[in-house]
């Protein structure tokens, strides 16, 4: 079966040390254990030890850290404006996921989209 395996959270380093990283690890490697492709897309790619499976960058749009910086200077910064920024970056990732699902549907079929 191939699974496309999103972990949008920019917080979750997939080969972190922390619990969400840890269920991001385990659950990929469990599946690929039980013959599953995965594919894994996440903001903070991964490729290497521990994680057995393709890793994809979603956050591939160069104008969105650029974006989140200027958005975080409105009304001279501070935490309102910080916060702003980064719900801004999360709402536009979310069209990047979608784009590299579309692609990576198109060349590798995707029978299940499990969303961590």
């Amino acid at each position: 079966m191939r699974i496309a395996y999103v972990s949008a959270d920019r917080g979750i380093a997939p080969t972190g040390a922390n619990g969400a990283a840890t269920h991001v690890r385990e659950l990929v490697n469990a599946l690929v254990a039980r013959a599953a492709e995965v594919k894994l897309l996440s903001p903070r790619p991964a490729n290497g030890p521990g994680l057995h499976c393709e890793s994809i960058d979603i956050d591939t749009d160069d104008l969105l850290p650029r974006l989140r910086r200027l958005t975080a200077r409105i009304d001279g910064g501070g935490p309102a404006a910080a916060i702003q920024a980064s719900e801004v970056h999360g709402l536009l990732l979310n069209e990047c996921l979608l784009q590299h699902l579309e692609r990576l549907h198109a060349r590798w079929p995707i029978e299940l989209v499990y969303e961590r």
